[in-house]
């Protein structure tokens, strides 16, 4: 037998079953799943920016010759490497794919006379206070026996003996 409360079970039925499939598509289309490489592909990008400009920077223009960036930690001339530094990231065709203003803040590591490794603030382009996610580029920079100037003076500790090569690490970071 069939009468009206069968049919109002139907009805409700059947609204229940829209209702549940409508919910699930909504959850199903806000929810993504990111693997590892997707998450860190900005930074990638960034690390590989800060790579090639001191990559570029470290070319010696004829063969022979020293790099720009050898005689700039050399010579301790942070304001050349901020000039140059700044303008390689901050390219304005760079600005145009995302990156936003770059900022950065670079120190240069070295090993005194007695043996212990030292770093010493080189240059940068805005105080680092740990918020933004930064990405750290390094290169190896042959300064040879002469000790770089900083500006006040000479390295006090620096050991002026043997050659040597500093590292110079490059924080950078986009706001």
């Amino acid at each position: 037998m069939v009468n009206s409360e069968g049919q109002f079970y139907t009805m409700e039925g059947i609204a229940a079953a829209v209702l549940m499939v409508i919910t699930a598509s909504l959850v199903m289309s806000t929810t993504s799943i990111y693997t590892s490489g997707d998450t860190h592909i900005q930074d990638m990008q960034l690390e590989l920016l800060g790579n090639d400009a001191l990559k570029v920077m470290d070319t010696p223009k004829a063969a022979g010759a020293n790099s720009t960036l050898e005689e700039l930690v050399r010579d301790w001339n942070n304001t050349e490497f901020n000039n140059e530094f700044n303008l390689s990231i901050n390219e304005k065709g760079i600005n145009e794919r995302g990156f936003g203003n770059l900022y950065y803040t670079s120190n240069v590591f070295y090993i005194n006379k007695t043996g212990v490794v030292r770093d010493k603030l080189f240059s940068y382009s805005r105080t680092y206070f740990g918020n933004p996610n930064a990405v750290r580029v390094t290169r190896w920079v042959f300064v040879g026996s002469n000790a770089p100037i900083d500006g006040i003076g000479q390295f006090s500790d620096f050991n002026r003996t043997r050659n040597q090569t500093v590292l110079l690490e490059v924080l950078i970071w986009r706001e």
